[in-house]
This record gives C-alpha cells, structure tokens and sequence, in this order.
C-alpha cells in the first residue's frame, strides 16, 4: 500500500475495533509492580496513570530526538521549535527545516503539500544519506523553487524575535531570517535508560528479547523497530513483530476466548 493508504487502513482498524488511543499523551515513567497475586505495570502520563497486566513498547529505536549541542534553544519559543511535524498542523507559515536525511526531506515534501513555505538547512555540500525516491523529490522541488536549500549551512544561534525564531548562520553567505516555526530533524537515539528502569536486560546489541519481542520481564514486550535493531531492517519485520507479540499475549496473558492454537482466531 502507499503511505497514504497505510494511515488510512490504520484509521479504519482504530474506528472498526474501537481502540482506545490517547492522543496527544507524554508518558512519564512507567514500572512493574509485585503484588501477592500478580504483577502489573503502572505507566504515569499526562493523561493520568493507567494500570495494565502486559506492557508493550513500540516507541521506536530513535525514541529519542536529538537536540542541537553548539547554541542554546530559547524557552520562550518552546511551541515554534519543534522535533517532528506531527505534533500540529502548520499551514500557510514560514518554515525552516534543519537536517539532512530521509525524515528532513520529507517534512519540507509534508510542510510544502499544506501551503508553508519551506526553507532546509543542511551542513553538508551534497546530500549524502537521501534514499533515492528522497533525493529525486529534494531536487525536483529546488528546481521548481518549491523549497529553498540552504547548503552548506550550520545555525550559530537562534533568538527570540517578538515570539518568532530568527535564526543566524556561521556561514556569511546565508543571512539571518525569521521563520515561523523551527523543525529539527537530527535524528534521534535509542530510549535505554527508560528501558532499563523497566527492568529489561541488554547486550552489545540492545535490549534482548525472544522470538515473540517478550524480554526479561514477563509481560513487557518491544516491537517495531525497537526488535529490528539500530542498524534498521524491513518496515514488515517491524510490523509483524507486533503480529507475533499479540499471538502470545493472548495465548499467554489473556483469556478473551479468541485464541486458539495458532494464535489469534477471533475479531
């Protein structure tokens, strides 16, 4: 399927299933719990806490964003400077992306399909870690003056302008401009330290898991991409992980009546 008709498939599972999905929920902290009968997980949100029986996690292998190291974020504009683009919808602004791999690429793609104007900052000359369809797109758009590339270019600071970014380069030939909104896309590292305040054990590799994505701890599970590996892997490895995670939660942990030997029988 296309990505566009992935999220639409995804949508209609929420809606047909009734899941319950907290949007626009930050988990705090989550552990495991020991009580005379059983163990449970308490997760601490936002939203509130919840309690649960099993865990899974499928927060991603770049959980994480990093952040700029060499010049300080002003507080001030926390809601302008931004980690991803999904956070709120941004439309008809000005919008400066910094970065220079597949998920930059396609936030400036994303940023420019809903009317923004869109400015990349990358370090480098050349781009060097594009998937091709990635790089096509990039170049397609400079050409067509859909998206301005500031190349090479590296922000020496950014200050507060009457509640706007106004971003500085180190470069002289890139003048400093006053954006909307701010979106860094640097990449991310792996969440460990939350992993292991759960208990999960890790090796050279990451956190260690079975076939079935259970780790150490009974009841917790990773999927996604968090079972792939740092290296990356196939998008279906990823997916199915949840398929296999599910096949024995149910057979293991629950006793909804829709398990039969194989697995998942049941809606």
């Amino acid at each position: 399927m296309t990505k566009a008709e992935t999220l639409e498939y995804f949508d209609r599972v929420i809606h047909d299933y009734k899941i319950d999905v907290q949007y626009n929920t930050e988990v705090f902290a989550a552990h495991r719990d020991q009580t005379d009968s059983e163990a449970r997980f308490r997760i601490e949100t936002s939203n509130g806490n919840y309690e649960s029986k099993v865990l899974a996690i499928a927060i991603g292998i770049l959980g994480r964003p990093n952040k700029p190291d060499d010049y300080a974020l002003p507080t001030s504009l926390k809601s302008r400077l931004l980690f991803d683009i999904t956070s709120s919808r941004i439309e008809r602004e000005n919008v400066l992306v910094v970065g220079g791999g597949d998920t930059a690429a396609e936030y400036v793609e994303n940023l420019f399909s809903q009317n923004n104007r869109v400015t990349l900052s990358y370090r480098k000359a050349e781009f060097t870690r594009l998937n091709e369809r990635n790089r096509t797109m990039l170049q397609g758009m400079e050409q067509r003056k859909e998206a301005l590339i500031l190349r090479p270019s590296n922000i020496s600071r950014i200050e507060d302008d009457a509640g706007r970014p106004r971003v500085y380069f180190k470069e002289d030939k890139v003048s400093a401009q006053t954006f909307d909104h701010v979106i860094f896309a640097l990449g991310g590292t792996t969440p460990s330290n939350f992993l292991r305040t759960l208990g999960i054990a890790f090796n050279e590799k990451g956190p260690i898991f079975d076939s079935n994505g259970e780790t150490n701890v009974p009841g917790l599970f990773i999927l996604g991409d968090l079972v792939v590996g740092t290296k990356g892997g196939s998008i279906i490895t990823a997916f199915n992980s949840a398929v296999h995670a599910m096949q024995r939660i149910c057979e293991v942990y629950l006793t909804c009546g829709a398990c039969g030997p194989k697995g998942i029988q049941g809606p």
